[in-house]
């Protein structure tokens, strides 16, 4: 680094897995020192890691990031690129313009990119159907309305409480894909998937999510303040009856 430089201004990560350490290095340490990042941006970063969060797959973020932008591991050590970085970075851009070109999801959202490693049969699938609507509480039937169905892959074995064997099905937050892991289940059982923490759950990643619209997230607050006056015309054992069908609809029962 030079005499002027701050702290962490340059890393030499010995391998592409160490690109991930290197970044959370250099924004843990060297943004708030460097003279030469606006404030605006500093603020902007620091908003930005108080509504996410560090998570293990952010790992294959990283890596799989450096990959794309021609970066590879040196056998002796180090990383270097195979094709001009800018040229590769173009070429990466690129490729994320068109995989995420103009489309729009339910509500206005910005539809999200098809989860690469879901079976297009578990892809396909609809969880929440509109018959759903007179059965279940009017929270509910909007919480699930925003997940979509996906399969456990090598990279969720990095996800905390996500365990299963590859192919197994789950549901992600449609709105991003469960990027970076966030915003994935996999429920071991219709039981558990019925249980008020893995509502819970969804709604806390829902609220977080920078895709999710500002309308949807202020109605699910909205209807989960009106609590059990919303289900108050439900017959006795409606969620379970609900989450069983949903349950069946994902594993193809």
């Amino acid at each position: 680094e030079g005499k002027n430089s701050a702290a962490a201004s340059v890393s030499f990560p010995v391998s592409i897995g160490g690109v991930y350490e290197s970044v959370k290095r250099w924004h843990r340490v060297h943004t708030d020192l460097c003279t030469g990042i606006p404030n605006d941006t500093k603020e902007k970063l620091r908003q930005l890691s108080e509504s996410s969060v560090w998570v293990p797959t952010s790992r294959q973020y990283w890596s799989e990031s450096a990959r794309g932008l021609g970066m590879v591991d040196s056998p002796n050590g180090g990383i270097y690129f195979t094709k001009n970085p800018t040229d590769a970075l173009a070429e990466y851009n690129a490729k994320k313009d068109v995989a995420n070109e103009d489309g729009q999801g339910r509500d206005g959202a910005p539809a999200a990119p098809a989860t690469a490693n879901a079976d297009d049969g578990i892809a396909n699938k609809e969880l929440v159907l509109c018959s759903d609507k007179t059965e279940v509480s009017p929270y509910v039937f909007l919480l699930m309305s925003q997940v979509q169905p996906t399969t456990f892959t090598e990279a969720d074995r990095f996800v905390a409480r996500s365990k299963g064997p590859i192919g197994f099905a789950g549901f992600e937050c449609r709105h991003c894909s469960g990027h970076a892991g966030l915003g994935k289940y996999f429920p071991s059982s219709a039981k558990n998937m019925c249980t008020n923490s893995t509502s819970q759950n969804i709604h806390s990643h829902l609220l977080k999510c920078r895709r999710v619209p500002q309308v949807v997230k202020a109605e699910l607050d909205e209807l989960k303040r009106g609590g059990r006056s919303t289900d108050a015309n439900l017959t006795n054992g409606w969620r379970r009856r609900f989450f069983d069908k949903v349950w069946m609809r994902l594993h193809g029962y």
